[in-house]
């Protein structure tokens, strides 16, 4: 979870979670990641059906294949939509056992709540190029 202020750069929130993530997600940590969102959050990931709240990001994290997973996460564009809300969109490429995935766009909502900033709403589709 991003301890930073609630009055943080967007551009560092966004850095600081995406970091977090990558993290976890490079050690299938399904708990950790779902530590990342808060507790109502939404989810659409690479694969079909929504998740909702920690428990549906639980269990789609741990639908994902045990092969080595790894994430680099390209130049996020930020916005800070309320002094306790951010957004950010970009691009990300996947490994999943050394074999390249192909690229996807990823949308990102944060709020700040409870001391740190979480995810409450991640969207991530193939992106058409």
């Amino acid at each position: 979870m991003s301890a930073l202020p609630a009055n943080a750069a967007p551009a560092e929130v966004v850095a600081d979670v995406l970091r977090q993530w990558t993290a976890a997600f490079a050690e299938r940590g399904v708990d950790a990641l779902a530590q990342l969102y808060a507790p109502d959050c939404f989810q659409y990931g690479g694969q079909p059906g929504l998740a909702v709240g920690r428990e549906g990001v639980r269990g789609y994290f741990s639908t994902l294949p045990t092969a080595s997973l790894r994430v680099e996460f390209g130049t996020q564009s930020t916005l800070r939509l309320a002094p306790t809300i951010i957004t950010s969109a970009g691009l990300a490429t996947f490994f999943v056992g050394g074999v390249t995935t192909p690229l996807y766009h990823f949308t990102f909502t944060f709020i700040h709540a409870d001391g740190a900033w979480k995810i409450a709403s991640h969207h991530a589709s193939i992106a058409q190029v």
